[in-house]
């Protein structure tokens, strides 16, 4: 999630539990959410207390979550389809800091559950991952509701 007045950015998750109750799509919408409070809102109390100032927040997709819906007529919310391409600075910025914090949860995954090649496939289900899940079996992390037969 990002503020283009102020330029100001938060990664956020949803966990694997999430994930598996309401869908990796959903999840991603929740995870907006989170990054919109750290965000956002944390920035506004910070700045202004009970001042609400004019933000635009813009989303790298085509819809707005349905979390973030209630927030529509207090703030400028804009999804926009390939945004990393588009609005360069803004939406490629924040998805490199995601993919930065992403990338650095999965390698110390690859040092607490060795052979599953974290730290090379960032979570993706490459061929050498699946035969790790067939061989180690499945850890807490790996997403229940994700088709673990390889």
């Amino acid at each position: 999630m990002y503020c283009p007045a102020k330029r100001f950015f938060a990664t956020a998750e949803a966990s694997v539990s999430e994930i598996d109750e309401i869908n990796i799509f959903h999840a991603s919408g929740l995870a907006m959410t989170r990054s919109f409070f750290k965000s956002v809102l944390t920035q506004i109390k910070k700045d202004s207390g009970t001042k609400v100032p004019e933000l635009a927040i813009l989303i790298d997709g085509n819809r707005i979550p349905r979390q973030l819906k209630v927030f529509q007529e207090k703030y400028l919310i804009t999804p926009i389809i390939k945004g990393d391409t588009k609005v360069f600075f803004d939406c490629s910025c924040q998805y490199f800091c995601q993919k930065n914090a992403r990338d650095g949860f999965m390698k110390k995954l690859a040092t607490d559950f060795r052979g599953y090649g974290w730290e090379t496939n960032v979570g993706y289900p490459t061929p050498a991952h699946k035969d790790a899940v067939k061989r180690l079996g499945p850890t807490n992390w790996h997403r229940r509701s994700f088709n673990l037969n390889f």
